[in-house]
């Protein structure tokens, strides 16, 4: 079997998560271009290859996480693709991807897709849409693995999966992905993609992807730069449908953790569907890389923590991108949060404290505390700070523990809570981000008639 080490490569827009560069879309020549049916992905028994499979590209490098082309291991030939995590974290997102370009009118695509799986929390048949105008949305075909918390990873031999999802209409290229999230071991093999002109069901008895998931209903989003600087990227999602509030949208600044890179931005947006009430927009951050020394060492530098060929620090970033975002939406003054976890969660308490500060709450989790390389924590009276953390997490319970009570003894409104599972975002994740939000609006809310 052959084991892939992608360099890391920069995703423009969207590429879910982790999707490696937009490559070669695959135009079959043996068949009449959008017919039903028909097979529109190359090497769908992943027989076919040198040194790396024909036609399907490993995503960029993720920690923990094996990209295997199995030459010893198929369901009816030699080949599958495989994907081994071990890490102990959904995020980021790996995958296998095949780029087609869209042919016919046919508006479903039809996946079908024999699986074998080793304790396998969370993988996902992806089919990512690539609009003209360079958009990109995406639709789960199937999931495969523990769909509710308390539920078993799949452990099984090769098993059918099957699903079909609609395609948006002026989508000019077409994504298969073969995804993971959670710990476990995947092999992809015999896949069939193909066109149909109506949903058939499930026919051959496979499992299908989770139903929530088959909503094409997506929040707007735009891939934006605040002031105008190339490196300050942002994306901006929503707002969801619906009257503006009186009072102005409230606001949440999200710092992704890991690599904070734009490959996030599919979970972000998520989080505004299932963990906000209506009324907010979100801003999500994009890190920008400096040098590799400065990746590798600190993703969301500060002012404290600086290197020399930064142009600016995360706390002057997220300013510029709340006043960016103030000149498209009236923005609530009294509700600007931050979520951050793991890597950026440093940085959100530096830019909380930070001399003229807009953010008025905070929720950081899974994160490291350090005040000898924050502001001042007198700044932090009158905040507010949901502290999320998990006690069984390598990041030991004294860093949330020392933030709660020194920035409590600062003035500061404080609040831990814990969660079962261990670093990452683990069991119910929208519900702990909306349990935290929902505390930090209640710290806020003492404000609204200021």
């Amino acid at each position: 079997m052959e084991h892939f080490r992608p360099r890391a490569i920069t995703v423009t827009c969207l590429s879910l998560f982790v999707c490696g560069s937009h490559g070669t879309a695959f135009e079959r020549p043996d068949q009449e271009p959008g017919s039903e049916g028909e097979c529109i992905a190359n090497n769908c028994g992943f027989e076919v290859g040198d040194e790396k499979p024909e036609g399907w590209k490993p995503g960029a490098v993720v920690p923990g996480v094996d990209y295997i082309w199995e030459r010893k291991l198929g369901r009816t030939g030699t080949s599958s693709l495989c994907l081994r995590k071990t890490a102990e974290r959904l995020f980021p997102i790996a995958q296998w991807s095949q780029s087609i370009a869209r042919t016919g009118e046919l508006s479903h695509l039809r996946v079908d897709c024999w699986v074998k799986a080793q304790k396998a929390q969370k993988a996902i048949i992806d089919v990512q849409f690539e609009s003209e105008a360079g958009e990109w949305s995406h639709k789960w075909a199937s999931y495969i693995g523990a769909k509710n918390a308390g539920d078993p990873p799949a452990d099984h031999g090769w098993k059918q999966y099957l699903g079909e999802v609609e395609i948006p209409a002026g989508t000019k290229t077409i994504r298969l992905g073969f995804q993971i999230y959670g710990p476990g071991t995947v092999w992809f093999d015999d896949l069939r993609a193909a066109y149909i002109a109506t949903p058939r069901g499930d026919e051959a008895g496979a499992p299908n992807a989770d139903e929530p998931e088959k909503e094409s209903a997506q929040p707007p989003h735009e891939d934006l730069r605040a002031g105008g600087d190339e490196n300050k990227q942002y994306f901006l999602i929503g707002p969801k449908a619906g009257d503006a509030p009186a009072r102005g949208y409230k606001l949440l600044v999200v710092l992704p953790g890991g690599d904070g890179s734009a490959e996030f931005r599919p979970f972000v947006t998520k989080i505004l569907g299932e963990a906000l009430p209506d009324g907010y927009v979100l801003a999500q951050l994009v890190a920008p890389k400096w040098s590799d020394a400065q990746a590798e060492q600190v993703v969301w530098p500060t002012r404290k923590s600086s290197f020399k060929e930064m142009k600016f620090a995360t706390e002057e970033f997220i300013s510029a991108v709340v006043d960016d975002v103030r000149k498209r939406h009236a923005i609530d003054r009294h509700h600007i949060f931050t979520l951050s976890w793991s890597s950026s969660g440093p940085a959100a308490y530096a830019a909380s404290l930070d001399a003229g500060t807009p953010i008025t709450g905070s929720l950081v989790a899974m994160s490291v505390f350090n005040p000898d390389q924050l502001p001042d924590l007198k700044s932090a009276k009158g905040k507010a700070y949901y502290i999320l953390h998990s006690p069984q997490d390598d990041i030991e319970m004294r860093f949330p523990e020392a933030a709660r009570d020194q920035l409590s003894a600062n003035g500061a409104k404080t609040k831990l809570a814990t969660y079962e599972g261990g670093h990452g975002w683990q069991g119910d994740v929208f519900g702990n981000i909306r349990a935290g939000i929902h505390w930090l609006e209640e710290q806020t809310g003492t404000r609204l008639s200021d």
